[in-house]
């Protein structure tokens, strides 16, 4: 309640200070924040960041405990946070340079089944479950982890192919193939607050920062 008082007295003043508590997963800090901070630093040079990294459950944890004021992150969410969506990050399947599904432009989900299996256990994973329970597919899940990088990793030695998001891809230097998904499949990054923002940094972040990455932009037709 004293950070919200503070927000409006500077809000009244028109200050353009303060600092903002985000909550990130790793792929938008390696993807995002560099070209975030850096325009938004040159905006509003007394503005300060406070980056938290972490999964998306611990993301909500902390929007709900009031540690991080903005999360950056993907559902589900607790029915009293507010949560707006910014970007559809499209699923790819990985696999080694050489594996015979180089040779397709597109990937059937049901043609994963094919090769052993590396599943990714976050809650987004949890759209490439949903393909395969809905085409009576079942996959060869030869190893399970919550660790992208090692997922990439081990798909470059050959061990199976994997999905894995093109953002994560991204901000990764591993060398492997990729290919999109046909049908597409998307997971869904929100920008999230718990309340309606009052500190003059964290409103003009939640109104600055997806114009400074995605100007000129629309969300594709899959949301």
């Amino acid at each position: 309640e004293e950070r919200r008082l503070e927000g409006v007295v500077e809000e009244m003043a028109g200050v353009k200070q303060g600092v903002i508590r985000l909550g990130v997963m790793p792929a938008v800090a390696n993807a995002w924040l560099p070209t975030v901070i850096k325009q938004f630093g040159e905006r509003f040079p007394q503005m300060t960041f406070e980056v938290s990294v972490g999964n998306s459950q611990a993301i909500n944890d902390w929007i709900e405990d009031g540690r991080v004021d903005v999360g950056l992150t993907v559902p589900p969410f607790a029915g009293s946070l507010n949560a707006r969506l910014i970007h559809m990050d499209e699923l790819r399947v990985i696999f080694p340079h050489g594996h015979p599904l180089e040779a397709l432009e597109k990937i059937p989900v049901a043609d994963l089944t094919h090769y052993s299996f590396l599943l990714h256990e976050q809650s987004w994973c949890r759209e490439i479950q949903d393909a395969f329970d809905e085409m009576h597919q079942n996959v060869m899940v030869r190893f399970k982890t919550v660790g992208g990088s090692a997922i990439l990793r081990c798909v470059q030695q050959g061990v199976g192919i994997s999905v894995l998001p093109e953002l994560f891809l991204r901000s990764e230097a591993v060398e492997v193939g990729s290919r999109p998904l046909d049908p597409p499949i998307w997971r869904r990054i929100y920008l999230v607050t718990k309340d309606i923002p009052t500190s003059p940094a964290v409103k003009e972040f939640v109104l600055t920062m997806p114009k400074l990455l995605f100007a000129g932009q629309k969300l594709t037709q899959a949301q």
